[in-house]
């Protein structure tokens, strides 16, 4: 006869259990974005529980990157050897940027700004490269509408923002509003005028790190996207949250056919003197303009329909995040309007102005 266990080994199992779940539950598994605004690489090093700096990324500058983690690790930011911040994770998904003394995130929409003294240099020089580029862009607006398929009857649909994805991005923008960096744009591109006001982005977790946040965005949004646009379909970006700063415009533009198709602006946050309204022509060619409210979004059908902030920005600044579906089966669409001769030097690719992208796309390199 099997003689019944002991009593004391019972509870030391169970208090051994309970303190398990305890630690678990007090320390979770989290995500932690480093971003920089330095001028050379930046080292990050965890600071484990004996007080030891450990080395665990490396961020480029004005790049960013994610690690996995737990509440209240704690990291350190070296710049060639000197510690120049430090970070405790304080939610599941958080960002932090070292910030290096850039004169814009000092004196942001002042005359000290180096970035936009600079940029009047650069504007000088980089002139005859704009107006080639503006010509470009005025080219697309006008031929690409006419080459792809619309989707619904205007083009666009102002909504409020599915309670769970609101949910998702006000909360993140809260615990990481402080947290932001400057956004890159390349010298030749005149979309935004981010030689007089320079950007900022507020990072979401990339899918690959294993993070939820933009899954969950995207999944949220996913079926609103399709009942609206009367197809199925499958994501392609998300961006981070962007930073608008005062006396900021953005040219009216259609976006890249291969993975901006349909689209939302989603609006977070805002301090502004008078609004800001979204620049947006229909499929008839109709001209609108749109004001959001943080909690709401605008769905629209991006590579088709022009639209911008053509209008000067004036606040201190107003956040938004953009997420960019395209329909399933949507590269063999392109395949067929590219045998027709439709995708042409104006058809947006990601990053310039001509075809050439499409020998980049693998589901189109068997056909070219």
């Amino acid at each position: 006869q099997r003689s019944p266990p002991e009593r004391g080994g019972s509870v030391k199992m169970i208090i051994a259990l309970l303190i398990a779940f305890s630690i678990a539950e007090a320390n979770p598994e989290a995500h932690i974005g480093f971003g920089s605004d330095c001028d050379s690489d930046l080292d990050i090093f965890w600071v484990n529980p004996q007080g030891e700096e450990v080395s665990v990324t490396k961020v480029a500058p004005q790049g960013q990157s994610w690690i996995g983690s737990y509440l209240n690790h704690k990291f350190v930011y070296r710049l060639n050897g000197k510690k120049v911040g430090e970070a405790t994770v304080k939610s599941k998904s958080q960002f932090s940027v070292a910030q290096c003394g850039h004169p814009c995130h000092e004196h942001y929409g002042e005359e000290p700004c180096l970035e936009r003294l600079d940029g009047r240099i650069r504007r000088a020089q980089l002139q005859p490269v704009w107006d080639s580029q503006n010509e470009d862009r005025r080219q697309t607006n006008r031929i690409q509408p006419q080459n792809l398929k619309n989707f619904t009857e205007l083009g666009f649909e102002k909504r409020k923002i599915p309670d769970d994805v609101w949910e998702l991005l006000r909360s993140y923008y809260e615990n990481n509003k402080d947290s932001i960096v400057l956004e890159k744009w390349p010298s030749t591109n005149p979309y935004i005028n981010h030689w007089e006001s320079v950007p900022f982005m507020i990072w979401l977790p990339e899918l690959h790190t294993g993070d939820e946040t933009k899954r969950k965005i995207f999944e949220g949004l996913r079926p609103h996207l399709e009942e609206w646009s009367g197809t199925e379909l499958e994501h392609t970006d998300l961006y981070g949250m962007r930073v608008y700063k005062n006396n900021t415009f953005l040219e009216n533009h259609v976006d890249r056919v291969a993975t901006h198709v349909v689209s939302a602006i989603m609006h977070i946050a805002d301090k502004q003197d008078i609004p800001w309204p979204l620049n947006i022509y229909d499929h008839y060619g109709n001209e609108h303009n749109i004001t959001i409210s943080p909690g709401e979004m605008v769905l629209y059908e991006s590579a088709t329909c022009v639209h911008g902030r053509p209008s000067l920005f004036q606040g201190e600044y107003y956040v938004n995040a953009f997420a960019h579906f395209r329909p399933k089966n949507w590269i063999s669409h392109l395949r067929g309007l590219r045998k027709k001769g439709k995708l042409t030097k104006w058809s947006r690719g990601p990053g310039d102005q001509d075809d050439a992208w499409l020998r980049d796309t693998p589901e189109m390199k068997d056909e070219l």
